[in-house]
């Protein structure tokens, strides 16, 4: 399970850095812009459920290996 928590925490990260792209780019259209603001909605939203996600996962494994 440490290894899907660590994928969790990459994500997470990855979408924080799309939020923060997204916000500092310009020379968009209004079209554009509406996407842009959808793409960072969406890059938010993805970063909470994978921070709430990788929360619930321990970093000791509760089972043992053979």
């Amino acid at each position: 399970m440490k290894d899907v928590k660590i994928m969790f925490i990459a994500v997470e990260v990855a979408a924080l850095i799309g939020v923060f792209m997204l916000a500092f780019s310009n020379n968009l259209d209004e079209e554009g812009e509406f996407f842009k603001s959808v793409y960072i909605v969406l890059c938010a939203i993805l970063a909470v459920v994978m921070q709430k996600e990788q929360q619930a996962i321990d970093w000791e494994d509760n089972y043992e290996e053979k």
